[in-house]
């Protein structure tokens, strides 16, 4: 009565290799951080569409409407990208960072800390650890399924709760195997 089953299973090693080396390159391409466009978003009105514009204009006038006196265009940041020329929102975006570098320049430096070095390209000074290095909650979680531990030993039975999520999926106390199986940097 109330017995309990116990499964073993193993991952190849090559399965386990490629998923700490899929894990080395996303948080190799995590560390480049946010790459802002910074040629035109929209483009600019041609020569002929602000002579129609310029055209309407005159026309209300003549017949004593009110009609702009700009195209409401003037001031706007304009970006040309190999002779194509269209408005931008880089200098909007670049101006939003140096407020939050002026108004909180903690948090901004913090942001920074994660990235590289736009300027210099020098990695980030705040980096995670690699999963070649033992953390990581995926590297926990195929610990935990191939039945290994921290220690290497690629063992580790488990209860009759593997696979009872819908679909045989991963359960929380999978999740939590991960967790203890990869030690401190596992949930990172």
């Amino acid at each position: 009565m109330g017995g309990k089953s116990s499964t073993t299973s193993k991952v190849p090693k090559y399965i386990e290799q490629g998923g700490m080396e899929a894990i080395d390159r996303a948080r190799s391409i995590a560390d480049m951080g946010y790459t802002p466009y910074i040629g035109p978003d929209v483009a600019m009105p041609g020569q002929g569409t602000l002579a129609a514009w310029q055209n309407q204009n005159s026309a209300a006038n003549a017949f004593g409407m009110a009609a702009p006196t700009s195209t409401g265009l003037e001031g706007l940041p304009v970006a040309n990208n190999g002779g194509v020329q269209g408005f931008s929102s880089h200098p909007g975006y670049a101006a939003a960072l140096q407020n939050l570098e002026s108004e909180y320049p903690g948090l901004f430096a913090y942001l920074q800390s994660m990235t590289i070095n736009p300027q210099t390209g020098a990695a980030p000074t705040m980096a995670l650890p690699s999963s070649s290095q033992g953390g990581g909650l995926l590297g926990g979680l195929l610990g935990a399924r191939a039945g290994g531990y921290a220690d290497g030993d690629n063992e580790r039975s488990f209860g009759s709760d593997v696979g009872t999520t819908p679909g045989g999926g991963i359960s929380m106390n999978d999740v939590m195997d991960a967790g203890f199986g990869g030690g401190i940097g596992a949930f990172f």
